[in-house]
């Protein structure tokens, strides 16, 4: 019970910080704040956080979401700068591909050890 406590606290501090940085980035893009040169490393911040989850996972789930959080992070960059002709109205479906890949990355991570826990409840062992 405490473990779901602390996690809820967690998430509910990511939520209040995601949207903060969503509303600094709207402002920015209305012109009634300048938010200058973060506009260009703010990727960094989801590539750092896709690292963090695969150096200490501590479920299946980490792992898949480490590579979304990288890959995200990689499209955001890409998106920005134009790289290969990429802006975000031709890019958007990176996200299908970036979600898609953290479901298989945890099917994936899981099958390797299907002794854990996830979160929840036991899993089932597969035979």
């Amino acid at each position: 019970m405490a473990r779901r406590r602390a996690s809820n606290r967690d998430r509910f501090f990511w939520g209040i910080l995601f949207m903060g940085v969503g509303i600094l980035f709207l402002l920015d893009q209305m012109g009634y704040a300048d938010i200058g040169g973060w506009r260009h490393w703010w990727p960094w911040v989801a590539i750092l956080m896709g690292v963090a989850h695969l150096i200490l996972p501590s479920r299946p789930k980490d792992f898949g979401r480490g590579v979304m959080w990288i890959l995200f992070g990689l499209w955001f960059m890409a998106a920005d700068r134009g790289w290969h002709g990429l802006t975000w109205n031709n890019s958007w479906p990176l996200a299908f591909v970036a979600i898609g890949a953290s479901i298989v990355i945890e099917v994936l991570v899981s099958r390797l050890d299907p002794g854990r826990p996830e979160e929840g409840g036991d899993a089932p062992k597969i035979s």
